[in-house]
Parts: C-alpha cells; structure tokens; sequence
C-alpha cells in the first residue's frame, strides 16, 4: 500500500442507514482542505491500494471548515480499481479522532469515527446504469480523483450534528451567568419527586 503525500506548499493552502452522499462545498477538488490526487492513469490493471493521513495544518483547516474544535488524527485507507462501463470504484474506510462542543453543557470532549467509504467514478456518469438504491457515480475530474476531499466529504456526512458530551443531560444540567454547567449528585427534578 502507498501512502499518499500532502501535495506540495502552495500559497493559500490552507450500512443500510448509511447517510445520502451530496454534494457539499468541501468535495470541489480547488475547496478542500484535505486533498490527495490520484490519477487514473496510473491506476494498475489489479487496482491500488492508497493511503491518506492528514497532516497538522490540514488537520486544523479541516476542523475549522467543519465547525470542530480540533481533528487529532484523521487517516483513509482506499482500495481504487477498474470496473464496467469505464468507471472506477473506491472502496476503504476513514478514522478519525475529533473534538466536538457538547450542545448542553458546552464543553468539549474527544469521541472516534469509523465509517465505510464506497464510491464510484465515471468519465461520463450520466452513460452509466444506476441498480437500486445506489448513488449514481462522480464525475472524473480531468482524469483524477481526489481521495484527500473524498475522506473529508465522508468526515463532514458522518459529524454528528448535535454532539453530546457521554454521561450529560439537560436533567443534569444547573445555569450559572446563564451559562449552562455539568450538575453532579441529585438533580433537582430528582429532589422535588422525593418531596412530593
């Protein structure tokens, strides 16, 4: 398996449930903070394996883009390889260790993501039969796929929208300055249901 160099310094630089694939911002090849090309050409007849781990500064450019407190590992293994009708299919799985805010006591905390990576490649997509439920294929892009924007598109789908910190609830909860604040022992729905 290769791994897949950050490109060079440039200025600016910068299951069944499974959600929908789309079409966010970050997947546009010139946006993402995180990118890897690889170019189809170079593809072998047995297919490649590539892996992609983000550096610091892309790390911390991929956070801000996401709206996370910070990214601490972020790692894609890819397995590329030709198929039917001209289209190419990238398998592989993401890791990730990320810092997210908790929505009820705003504090942060670390959790890990694990998600499956399966998508399809098409020079002309809209030539290519859709079975099923399946996403229709992405675009080829001048010949190339960007596996670097892949794994942060996959990042961003699987972010959840309301982190809660383990352990916390809006039961638990006391207000202090008006801001909310982790409350330990009895809460005080629990002290008025003795009293009553």
């Amino acid at each position: 398996m290769k791994t897949a160099s950050p490109p060079k310094s440039t200025k600016g630089e910068a299951a069944s449930s499974k959600p929908r694939r789309q079409e966010p911002p970050i997947r546009c090849l010139s946006n993402s903070p995180l990118s890897r090309i690889l170019d189809i050409a170079e593809i072998p007849a047995t297919g490649t394996d590539v892996r992609v781990v983000a550096t610091e500064a892309e790390r911390n450019a991929l956070a801000k883009a996401c709206g996370l407190a910070g990214i601490e590992h972020l790692e894609a293994s890819f397995q590329v390889g030709e198929r039917h009708f001209g289209c190419y299919q990238v398998t592989g799985r993401l890791e990730a260790r990320v810092r997210q805010i908790c929505v009820i006591s705003l504090d942060p905390f670390d959790s890990s993501l694990s998600t499956e990576i399966n998508v399809t490649f098409a020079g002309e997509p809209s030539r290519v039969p859709i079975l099923g439920d399946e996403d229709p294929p992405d675009p080829l892009t001048g010949g190339k796929i960007d596996l670097g924007a892949l794994a942060a598109e996959f990042l961003t789908l699987n972010i959840d929208d309301y982190p809660r910190k383990p352990g916390v609830t809006f039961e638990g909860m006391q207000y202090s300055g008006g801001q909310p604040e982790a409350k330990s022992g009895t809460s005080p729905f629990e002290v008025l249901r003795k009293l009553s």
